[in-house]
């Protein structure tokens, strides 16, 4: 569930802005959710959203019993996966 929960967090404060802009390097709108008002605009979110907090469960999943836990590398890692 903690892996979850950074997932949105980190998805919803940059994650979606990067993954979402207009721009073809890097993300210039969408930082927070702010500027969208669209309902295409939130299911999209939500869609990449699920991919995104997957994929950091499948590898928090995988390591899980191989690796000891260092909070500050816990969450280094999980908010870089979320991107």
């Amino acid at each position: 569930m903690l892996d979850w929960a950074v997932s949105i967090a980190v998805w919803w404060a940059v994650g979606f802005a990067l993954a979402a802009s207009g721009n073809p390097f890097c993300g210039s709108q969408h930082w927070f959710l702010w500027d969208i008002h669209a309902p295409l605009d939130y299911s999209v979110f939500l869609l990449k959203l699920g991919f995104a907090a997957t994929s950091t469960t499948i590898v928090s999943g995988a390591v899980a019993e191989r690796c000891k836990l260092q909070v500050r590398a816990w969450a280094l890692s999980r908010s870089c996966e979320a991107l």
